[in-house]
């Protein structure tokens, strides 16, 4: 996710955009299901989708931000940083940590990395699906973005 957001970041940086996403993980039980009699949705619900939910409104931009509980499954495949202990609003008190770009083997990286002070942050909802990148223009009139082809109308 990180790698694809900085080479979003490269072609975005011509128009003076930044793209962001902040991302919280937490591994544990959930309950699934569909609800509603006419109007069907999925809901996916539990204390770890709220864990996680919290995970993310404590990230930081372009970070990936985990509990301990992920942190140990994932430990062996990704490098981390450490954030120690910290106070989850819902939770106490709660060891995090911030999953790195690179693998584990490649942990002494990690040294040296700061992360300054982290403030909650508004969770913002993103929808990403796996359809072909449309190209962007600057509007002449405002600061907008538009795809090329709502342009060219």
């Amino acid at each position: 996710m990180i790698t694809a957001m900085n080479v979003l970041n490269v072609e975005l940086r011509q128009f003076g955009i930044e793209f962001t996403l902040q991302v919280g993980i937490h591994s544990g039980a959930a309950i699934a299901g569909v609800i509603g009699h006419k109007t069907f949705q999925y809901d996916l619900c539990g204390d770890s989708v709220n864990t996680a939910a919290r995970m993310c409104t404590y990230s930081a931009p372009g970070q990936v931000h985990v509990s301990e509980a992920t942190h140990e499954l994932v430990k062996g495949n990704y490098a981390s940083l450490c954030l120690g202990e910290r106070e989850v609003k819902g939770k106490g008190m709660m060891k995090t940590f911030f999953l790195c770009n690179f693998p584990a083997e490649d942990g002494h990286r990690v040294q040296g990395m700061m992360t300054g002070s982290m403030q909650p942050r508004q969770q913002a909802s993103i929808s990403i699906a796996e359809t072909p990148a449309p190209s962007f223009a600057r509007s002449q009139s405002s600061t907008a973005i538009a795809p090329l082809s709502d342009l060219e109308a």
